[in-house]
């Protein structure tokens, strides 16, 4: 895939997907563990969506600031030291996890905002710096390449993080989190990576103000392209259906009476058909075309969504999770690749920490909207709402012909 690209891109590409896996692991054995843990401590679907809701607010505020950064300072030192303090948070957790054996409830909070808030960083460098590296025709199956790594990487993941929680504990899972992050930092010092300017001090005092103007400018590129536009109102609806995360550990132990590792294993099997998709990505994209794409994956999910819901079957439930992720990530990579190639060059790290910020900002509400509503109403009925609201976006996108006729080319 590499061959018509320089050794040095060739070495990033390699080191980019070589990151973004152990990442991959790491954070997925930490988001599996601080739910489990909060829903386990509070058997409280209002709490575990509250810690579902703060992932999203780090997003909301940090991820602009970080798109506007990473087009302003050197990003390899960005990425390096945000991995090195998110290690040493979740290294001195293992420690207190050690001690108590209980995480309580504020202190879960306080640590998804800054973990995630650390993490945000790692898109808007990512996004800004992949099509400098590779052609416009090879985006889409480039994206599709770190799609399947991630979600190879969640499959792993997920496999193991309900397991080593069941048989020796959550403090575990939390110290292989604190180990990803330094292996990733690792990777980092041998990137190199597109240099930008990196402002000293007396620049950061005289261009402080600068951030917002970033952002500002950003925006006001978003306004005038109706494609892109039209994109994130698209993204915006669809993830009021997002609050469906927090409620898979009541679902496993309401409707299928199982525990950790079931919850696991439910998720690996989505990862599979997210992997499925970003092989398929790039050829369905020249087919079809990416526009299309998002109608047709989001329909498919929708039906899936709705079928889990009234399962009670373990082996239905499985198989319909990994035909709705099939779904969402066909959606969700084609979303990624029209933002990317649509973002202007010298705005492109701002263009997706804002688009990505904004395309997030319900998420919280509809977390704790959902949270609250599912301490009254059977997880069922939950489900059958987000499938609802999936299969409108898809409706919706399918009949805005600025989306259904996007094709990356």
């Amino acid at each position: 895939m590499w061959k018509k690209f320089g050794k040095k891109e060739n070495k990033n590409v390699n080191l980019l997907l070589s990151s973004q896996a152990v990442s991959t692991i790491g954070d997925t054995f930490f988001n599996i563990a601080i739910m489990w843990a909060v829903f386990s401590q509070s058997s409280s679907t209002f709490q575990t969506a509250m810690i579902g809701a703060m992932w999203h607010i780090s997003d909301v505020i940090m991820s602009p600031i970080a798109g506007a950064l990473a087009d302003r300072w050197e990003r390899k030192k960005l990425l390096l030291g945000t991995n090195i303090l998110a290690g040493s948070i979740v290294f001195l957790l293992v420690i207190y996890m050690c001690i108590y054996n209980h995480i309580p409830f504020l202190l879960a909070l306080i640590l998804v905002f800054i973990l995630n808030g650390f993490t945000a960083f790692i898109n808007p460098v990512r996004s800004s710096i992949l099509p400098d590296l590779v052609h416009r025709d090879k985006l889409a199956s480039v994206n599709g390449s770190f799609s399947v790594v991630n979600n190879a990487a969640s499959l792993v993941g997920n496999a193991s993080a309900g397991l080593i929680i069941g048989i020796i504990g959550i403090a575990w899972a939390f110290f292989i989190n604190s180990l990803s992050f330094f292996i990733v930092s690792i990777f980092i010092l041998f990137l190199t990576l597109p240099r930008s300017k990196s402002l000293n001090g007396q620049e950061l005092i005289q261009n402080k103000v600068r951030l917002f103007k970033d952002i500002k400018e950003s925006w006001e590129k978003i306004k005038i392209n109706k494609k892109i536009k039209s994109i994130l109102c698209i993204s915006i609806f669809i993830n009021f259906a997002s609050f469906l995360g927090p409620f898979y550990p009541a679902l496993v132990t309401e409707k299928l009476n199982g525990d950790a590792s079931l919850y696991g294993y439910i998720q690996a099997a989505g990862v599979i058909g997210s992997i499925s998709a970003g092989l398929s990505i790039g050829f369905l994209d020249r087919k079809v075309g990416a526009g299309k794409l998002i109608s047709i994956g989001w329909g498919l999910s929708s039906i899936c969504i709705i079928g889990i819901g009234i399962s009670e079957s373990v082996f239905l439930t499985i198989f319909l999770s990994t035909i709705q992720l099939f779904g969402i990530t066909l959606g969700a990579v084609s979303i990624s690749t029209i933002v990317m190639s649509g973002a202007p060059p010298n705005l492109r790290g701002r263009f997706i920490g804002l688009i990505t910020s904004l395309s997030v900002l319900i998420i919280p509400i509809a977390n704790i909207s959902a949270g609250i509503l599912g301490e009254f109403i059977n997880v069922t009925y939950m489900f059958i709402i987000a499938g609802s609201i999936v299969f409108i976006s898809a409706v919706i996108a399918f009949l805005n012909k600025r989306i259904r006729y996007i094709k990356v080319d």
